[in-house]
């Protein structure tokens, strides 16, 4: 399953699976370590991105762990793909070969 490996999950995106409604949708992103240092205590970024966005315009979640979900807005109806991974000093994580999620949902009308 994308997003998940022996070392456990590098995000947790909650929310957009399968059919949902626009006010619905919220990513919960987890806690991550690596070697036992959480990455909140590193300088880690997290980074998430919608559709064809390109990555150097991807969103940062500057409070990381977030205190609270995520929250997608304003989406216009149709199958979208989210796509959210963590970087430190510039560079992607890898967590168990994993260094991106994606995942894919529609909103409703």
């Amino acid at each position: 399953m994308p997003g998940f490996s022996p070392a456990g999950p590098i995000l947790n995106i909650g929310r957009p699976f399968g059919q949902v409604r626009a006010d619905s949708i919220g990513a919960v992103l987890m806690d991550v370590r690596v070697d036992g240092v959480k990455l909140s205590e590193a300088g880690t970024m997290l980074k998430y991105k919608l559709d064809t966005t390109p990555d150097e315009e991807a969103a940062v979640v500057s409070d990381y762990p977030p205190k609270r979900p995520v929250q997608l807005f304003d989406l216009a109806p149709g199958p979208h793909k989210l796509t959210a991974w963590l970087e430190l000093d510039g560079r992607r994580v890898e967590n168990g070969g994993v260094t991106r999620v994606e995942r894919e949902f529609t909103v409703l009308p």
